[in-house]
């Protein structure tokens, strides 16, 4: 399967072949755990203003064990006491 957001991409084989790996590297490297990589994806996609990219990393987050806490308080990393830890 081939996202339609890929195929432009195609035409030139290389950067096909680039597009990959990065995803692959931000989505299923096991360095960081998955809800830290959520987070991380989240605040990137909320300040950059990219809501729709926002929402699909909010969706699910429960699941994952990132509280929701933490998302709504994105704003305020720096000194919401959910980020203590």
């Amino acid at each position: 399967y081939v996202p339609t957001s890929s195929l432009p991409l195609g035409r030139p084989p290389a950067m096909l072949r680039a597009r990959g790996l990065l995803a692959d590297a931000l989505c299923y490297d096991g360095r960081l755990p998955q809800p830290l990589r959520r987070l991380t994806g989240f605040a990137y996609s909320w300040y950059s203003g990219v809501m729709y990219s926002a929402a699909h990393l909010a969706h699910g987050a429960e699941e994952l064990g990132l509280p929701l806490e933490k998302l709504s308080a994105v704003d305020e990393w720096e000194t919401a006491e959910v980020y203590t830890d």
